[in-house]
């Protein structure tokens, strides 16, 4: 990246502070751990209570201690706290290991009604993301009488690392987050919430840990209503089925040689976090599957009350849920694979040729060579028959990655009589930001994560740098859909209204979908061919 690109990304971050350093302090809050106050942001219409900690990590690994207390008046006004992660925009790590804190964004009002709250969960692969209000600004939610708080999780080898039979036991960015939904319980009356009408959403990874909470029982008296975007445990790479294997390999990139639990959880432990951050890049052109390397693991061994997940996906979601009270939305976007397939130069498309079983579900186990040889083949067959291109490409990744894992997963929760919404967005502007640096942005359609700049204002993107993209008419017209029918969600289990269009909830053997575009229409299953070829791959064949 040019110097010139990286004075520009921070004169938009200094351009805003200058635009909000005037402002007024809340009123004082009471919580247990003392006392606290925000800033009321005029510009955005909400009070905003940032960095406040849910939780203190003081060993690195292991699960956090208690929200810290605090003497006199905390001013919660840093939004821009990150776990230890590295960050593609300066090209080297950053964040810090304590880390828990919630962003609280309340309306500017008067009355004293309790509000819905709406829990957000960040994505980035397990492997980074935050909170930050400079991306996940969420005045268009606020703007429906709702509250939103946006928590921090612990992600890579901090969050992840997974050591059998030692102190590592894995999951951690998880029970993080569990940590912060009893915060927010304990807590959100002050901020004039209600406890008990609270709904999480995330995207990607956040969507993943949010099913991985369902699956296992651990939402219940949490939360009863859920929306997941372009995420469940269904995902191929959602679980690390040698995650000691993994702390090996980046073992050996610090200059250690170990597959000993123990002996690895002394090398992590010893390590400065820059050193572990940088032992974890890896370079995903041409291999886009392989970009993230700690992930969700099945804890082993089992402790009472304590581990998270106990046993792999396909055995989670086969499982019954027993909580009938659960609401949920369930979609995704009608290009996901964009995001994968413009990893791809023309070296790698040609390269795909011979190495196309490299790219086949990692879930998916195989008794001999010879049954993944004639699935690359039947693959081969069914989407690159005409040759591999990235339009073939973008079709496959969409499927494998996102699309079937949701068709799986919702089938699923249908089973256990859950209540499911399903949406399909393929709304596409200049606002798809996520698309605009894929390597395919002239490609119709949207990507992985496009739908969150319809839901928040984001003042820079995490990645690379890009102006802030103001919305047309258009634009404002599909934030207010989204918005508004993830707020009547919130506050009465029902997305549609008088005022949107009806969306009808799907049935055991019929998903129908909202479509979220220039039009919003109800269809039935999009793409029903391509997603029954993979429902009958994985009835032929065991997975993870």
């Amino acid at each position: 990246m040019d110097s010139g690109r990286v004075i520009f990304v921070f004169a938009l971050i200094l351009q805003y502070f200058s635009c909000t350093v005037s402002f007024v302090w809340t009123g004082e809050i009471n919580l247990p751990q003392g006392k606290v106050r925000g800033k009321v942001d005029w510009q955005n219409g909400y009070n905003a209570y940032l960095g406040i900690p849910y939780a203190s990590v003081t060993k690195r690994f292991q699960e956090a201690n208690p929200a810290p207390k605090w003497s006199g008046t905390m001013f919660a006004t840093n939004g821009s706290i990150n776990c230890n992660q590295y960050s593609e925009l300066l090209k080297t790590p950053v964040g810090q290991e304590d880390c828990l804190v919630a962003n609280v964004f309340t309306p500017i009002r008067q009355n004293n009604d309790l509000l819905p709250v709406m829990v957000f969960v960040h994505g980035g692969g397990f492997d980074f993301g935050s909170n930050s209000n400079l991306l996940f600004n969420p005045k268009y939610f606020i703007q429906k009488d709702v509250i939103v708080v946006t928590i921090n999780y612990r992600v890579g080898a901090f969050g992840f690392l997974c050591l059998y039979g030692t102190e590592a036991t894995g999951n951690i960015g998880l029970k993080d987050q569990l940590a912060a939904l009893q915060w927010i319980k304990d807590n959100i009356q002050a901020f004039g919430g209600n406890p008990n009408t609270m709904t999480v959403f995330g995207e990607s990874a956040g969507a993943t840990a949010i099913h991985y909470m369902i699956t296992t029982g651990k939402h219940e008296g949490l939360f009863d209503k859920a929306i997941l975007q372009s995420g469940t445990v269904l995902m191929p790479n959602k679980i690390d089925p040698n995650p000691v294997k993994t702390a090996s390999m980046v073992a050996s990139k610090m200059g250690f040689n170990s597959e000993d639990p123990k002996e690895l959880l002394e090398i992590f432990q010893n390590a400065s976090t820059d050193e572990i951050i940088k032992a974890s890049r890896v370079d995903a052109k041409n291999q886009p599957l392989k970009l993230y390397l700690f992930r969700p693991c099945v804890e082993s061994p089992v402790i009472e009350n304590k581990s998270f997940i106990t046993a792999y996906p396909k055995q989670l979601v086969d499982s019954p849920i027993c909580d009938t009270n659960l609401d949920i939305i369930l979609g995704y976007n009608n290009k996901e694979g964009i995001k994968q397939a413009g990893q791809y130069d023309s070296n790698g498309l040609k390269n795909l040729n011979s190495t196309l079983s490299d790219i086949i579900p990692e879930n998916i186990l195989f008794t001999n060579e010879s049954e993944k040889e004639a699935l690359t083949e039947e693959i081969r067959k069914f989407y690159f028959k005409k040759g591999i291109d990235h339009d073939s490409l973008i079709d496959y990744f969409s499927d494998t990655v996102i699309m079937y894992p949701s068709f799986a997963s919702g089938n699923s929760l249908l089973s256990s009589n859950i209540r499911l919404y399903n949406y399909f967005f393929k709304y596409d502007s200049f606002r798809n930001l996520y698309k605009s640096v894929s390597g395919l942005p002239q490609k119709p359609g949207a990507t992985h994560a496009d739908e969150l700049f319809y839901m928040f204002d984001p003042l820079v993107f995490n990645l690379v740098p890009l102006p802030a993209v103001s919305p047309t008419p258009e634009d404002l017209k599909m934030i207010n859909t989204i918005t508004t029918l993830w707020t009547n969600f919130a506050k009465r289990r029902r997305p549609s209204s008088c005022t949107t269009a009806d969306w009808n909830r799907s049935k055991k053997g019929d998903l129908q979908f909202l479509q979220l575009d220039s039009e919003v229409k109800m269809i039935p299953l999009p793409n029903p061919e391509r997603l029954l070829f993979w429902d009958r791959v994985y009835k032929r064949y065991s997975s993870l």
